[in-house]
């Protein structure tokens, strides 16, 4: 168990040295970047599994900003998770926020698994890799309360694909 904690630890904190690094020029330049900004709110839809096939559904607000040095979106959200259960539905309310920077991501969630009587609150590190809209993931389920509790898997593999329904709003910068 102990193994499991510090090998996450060391890929997540691997994952967000490699998303923060920047990149610099060995030449100085005296003009900057075109910088594009879009902001939006957007929809999440992603595909979860985890010893069980799970839809996740919801609403979150959506940045990206595009340069000659590359790319960083995020995505910080409220959804639902919806998996067969037993003879029910599993019902996972979370939130979430994610970071693709360059085609690495990163991000957290907390959920509250539901079924009956019965709930489980879980951290969920995740990692992997995206590029803007788009990410497939690793993620590891933490249980944090009700250890009793375990209706998952602790490890599980995602996909989720954020759409944008607002109109976006581009800035350049120079």
């Amino acid at each position: 168990m102990c193994r499991h904690i510090l090998f996450i630890n060391f890929f997540l904190i691997t994952a967000l040295g490699i998303a923060a690094q920047e990149q610099t020029d060995s030449v100085v330049s005296h003009h900057h970047d075109e910088v594009h900004d879009a902001r939006s709110i957007a929809a999440v839809i992603g595909y979860n599994y985890y010893h069980r096939s799970a839809l996740e559904l919801g609403l979150g607000y959506y940045r990206h900003q595009l340069s000659s040095h590359g790319n960083l979106a995020y995505t910080l959200y409220g959804a639902v998770e919806l998996a067969a259960y037993n003879s029910g539905t599993l019902v996972v309310p979370k939130v979430g926020a994610w970071v693709n920077a360059s085609v690495t991501t990163v991000g957290v969630s907390i959920l509250q698994f539901m079924h009956g009587n019965e709930k489980n609150l879980v951290l969920r590190p995740e990692a992997g890799i995206g590029l803007l809209f788009f990410r497939i993931y690793y993620a590891y389920n933490w249980t944090i309360i009700n250890k009793a509790f375990q209706p998952v898997s602790r490890n599980m593999l995602g996909i989720s694909l954020t759409v944008p329904l607002s109109r976006q709003l581009y800035s350049k910068k120079k």
